[in-house]
């Protein structure tokens, strides 16, 4: 299913005399109950989901139930005078801890999560309707601080998820050219409301990476896990006596594919070859075996751009080899 087949049967509203209002949403299994007395969520079997209380001086509760043994989970929301303070989780998952504040229209969070992480981000909206915001991590105890920077086009991007959902095109396809403000941006707030979503496996892995995140480098913004090479950015060096395209994967040569990189170190370039030659053919819109070679090559660690390795976890990600289907590591 693509990212907005949810969206084929739309949820139904009704309100009784009691003021009671009741929302089915048959796509998602929910049937929500809203009064003075507050929230109530079951599925369409019965079974409680989850229940919130009116806010009252401020404090919300909710609590949550799993069909399975899983530990829901508890929340407690406060929110006075543009102080936002949340804890969320059970006691056998330890609680995660948020507190937001807002001044003068800059904005700013910390959360302490339940596995020791600690983040510290600020946003702001600046006067041509950009949204510029900074996150810096700290993994655990004693590690050093990992800031991720990102300058949003805050409306364009909105509307185009709503064209994603809408005409039903994968998150993958994003319109925005790689490497933009807008493309980074559009992936950030996909990942954002990703559990709203009933994203496909492919959507799925590709949200998983670091993909609209971005990190400070020796001055510089640098975006993360940008899905593809924009042709305008390719060079062209000199190998063997002609010239050759620089990071630009061909099929053809000793193997199934081949490309030419330069080694940042020494200047010279070197043609990397990969892809059996045996008559296989590249598995990528198969999940299982997908999931198998992602393992086998540990694809999600493969950065070295001078390796077979790194070009071949990252086939499917060049239209012009003519692999389809495939995964983004």
């Amino acid at each position: 299913m693509r990212a907005s087949d949810f969206l084929t049967e739309q949820p139904v509203t009704t309100t009784n005399a009691q003021g009671v209002t009741t929302t089915v949403n048959k796509a998602a299994n929910r049937v929500t109950q809203q009064s003075g007395a507050g929230t109530v969520v079951k599925d369409r079997t019965g079974n409680m989901r989850s229940i919130t209380t009116p806010r009252v001086g401020g404090l919300q509760l909710k609590q949550t139930f799993r069909p399975d043994a899983t530990p829901g989970y508890g929340q407690a929301n406060y929110k006075s005078g543009g102080i936002e303070l949340d804890a969320k989780g059970s006691p056998e998952t330890g609680y995660t801890q948020t507190a937001k504040t807002s001044v003068g229209g800059v904005n700013m969070q910390a959360k302490q999560r339940y596995s020791g992480q600690k983040e510290f981000g600020t946003s702001a909206t600046l006067a041509n309707n950009k949204k510029i915001s900074a996150t810096s991590t700290i993994s655990k105890p004693g590690a050093k601080p990992v800031t991720k920077m990102s300058i949003s086009e805050f409306e364009d991007v909105q509307a185009a998820i709503r064209e994603h959902v809408a005409k039903r095109v994968p998150f993958t396809e994003c319109m925005f050219r790689p490497g933009s403000t807008a493309f980074t941006e559009f992936y950030r707030q996909v990942r954002e409301c990703a559990d709203k979503l009933n994203l496909d496996w492919e959507d799925q892995e590709l949200i998983a990476t670091d993909i609209g995140e971005c990190i400070m480098v020796e001055g510089e913004i640098v975006a993360l896990d940008v899905p593809m090479i924009e042709e305008e950015e390719l060079d062209e060096a000199e190998y063997q006596g002609r010239k050759v395209k620089l990071n630009s994967p061909k099929r053809g040569g000793s193997k199934k594919f081949y490309v030419y990189v330069m080694n940042k170190k020494t200047g010279r370039v070197k043609k990397i070859s990969w892809g059996d030659t045996t008559g296989l053919s590249v598995k990528a819109k198969n999940r299982g075996a997908v999931k198998s070679f992602v393992a086998r090559h540990k694809c999600k660690q493969a950065n070295d751009k001078m390796t077979a390795r790194y070009w071949s976890c990252r086939t499917p990600r060049y239209k012009a080899l003519g692999v389809k289907g495939g995964q983004w590591w």
